[in-house]
């Protein structure tokens, strides 16, 4: 059962506490946490304001004037490839009285406020305030134009992933992500090509759906025909303070239409590993010697969450038309997946509305990943030291 405050500072505190202990001792988050909007609200603010959130793929900007409207932790934010062919971030509100201003994806060659008219370069800086001091009168002697464009965001591409940071002060995020750039340092992310999306939407809370996704325990009985090709006997833990998941040494899956090229330059030890991290907090990757996919999770309050599979698959060979049907095959196999994991998730997320579930018990075999990541939830949502920092003191 929720306490009378969810946020209360010594009740999370004590969550933390619970899970701060051995695995096997280690209590999880409790039931109350997935459902409370109080617990959401904190973890838009302390998480998803304070982190580099993924939202989309580069190539949904490919041209510039190309725009993109996206949500992170409740501010409306449009993404747009400038005349630099550079992609930027905004805060997608006028300067003049704060209508939203891009509501679909499209093509612009400046962006138009729909209620006043005000226009702004691709940039972001302001350049039209229609009849301001009267009718024909386009300029006013007290406003400074170049005050008043759009506000900026922080924005930045890794693996043709599209990330931002609402956080100013952030770490940047090459500087964020450079352990698994380093571990993945024999891909080349350049090869990397978009060639198919999917769109999900997932009735359970945006961390049971990560929870799942990082932990392999649940292969055999959940995914029988996953666990025959890339079996649990051959999965190993990956635990860093930035990215928790599994990988596989033996990822071997069938190929009714052959197969398709695979990265340049992979060491033949690579050719059957497959690693399945979660950078957090909002995006699930998938490594794989020919291809690589992406899961971008947006929290839609507590009880939803909007998913987006993006596959990319290994250089402009695997993008030819004689591949066409092995590049289908694997994405209805990548989202097959995804389909029977979305319905144990949302059992997940029912159970959860149980008073009786004070908090998950942990496999010390297989779950230290799902310790780790509900770690890096309750370490934000209390504010203490960094969990680089926590992790190094144990």
């Amino acid at each position: 059962m929720a306490p009378a405050s969810a946020v209360d500072p010594a009740v999370l505190a004590s969550v933390r506490d619970h899970l701060a202990q051995p695995v096997e001792q280690a209590r999880g988050l409790p039931g109350f946490m997935f459902h409370d909007p109080e617990i959401y609200a904190l973890e838009q603010e302390r998480i998803f304001a304070k982190s580099w959130v993924c939202v989309g793929a580069e190539d949904e900007l490919a041209r510039i004037g190309d725009v993109k409207p996206v949500e992170v932790a409740g501010r409306p934010l449009v993404l747009v490839r400038d005349e630099s062919d550079q992609i930027r971030a905004f805060h997608n509100i006028c300067s003049h009285r704060g209508a939203l201003l891009v509501t679909e994806k499209g093509r612009r060659k400046v962006i138009a406020c729909p209620y006043h008219a005000w226009t702004y370069g691709l940039d972001g800086q302001l350049h039209k305030t229609p009849h301001i001091c009267g009718q024909g009168i386009h300029d006013s002697p007290s406003l400074d134009r170049s005050l008043h464009g759009l506000k900026p965001v922080r924005c930045a591409v890794w693996a043709k992933l599209v990330f931002v940071n609402l956080d100013p002060m952030a770490p940047s995020l090459d500087e964020d992500l450079a352990p698994l750039s380093a571990r993945w340092a024999a891909y080349d992310f350049a090869e990397l090509r978009l060639g198919a999306t999917r769109d999900f939407v997932l009735p359970a809370n945006w961390k049971l759906g990560i929870e799942n996704f990082v932990e392999r325990y649940h292969l055999p009985w959940v995914h029988p025909t996953l666990n025959g090709f890339s079996g649990i006997r051959y999965s190993y833990e990956l635990l860093h303070a930035r990215f928790v998941g599994v990988g596989s040494t033996g990822f071997a899956p069938p190929t009714p239409h052959g197969p398709l090229p695979s990265f340049r330059g992979l060491p033949e030890s690579e050719l059957r590993r497959a690693e399945y991290p979660c950078v957090f907090p909002n995006v699930m990757l998938g490594m794989h010697a020919d291809f690589m996919y992406a899961y971008v999770l947006t929290p839609d309050g507590p009880h939803s969450t909007k998913e987006r599979l993006y596959m990319f698959f290994a250089g402009d060979a695997a993008m030819q038309p004689e591949y066409a049907a092995a590049r289908e095959h694997r994405t209805e196999v990548i989202a097959g997946i995804n389909v029977e994991d979305m319905d144990i998730v949302s059992r997940l997320h029912r159970g959860c509305a149980s008073p009786a579930m004070g908090g998950a018990v942990f496999s010390p075999v297989f779950e230290k990943t799902s310790q780790l990541f509900q770690r890096m939830v309750i370490e934000r949502l209390v504010e203490t030291p960094a969990l680089e920092t926590v992790l190094a003191a144990e």
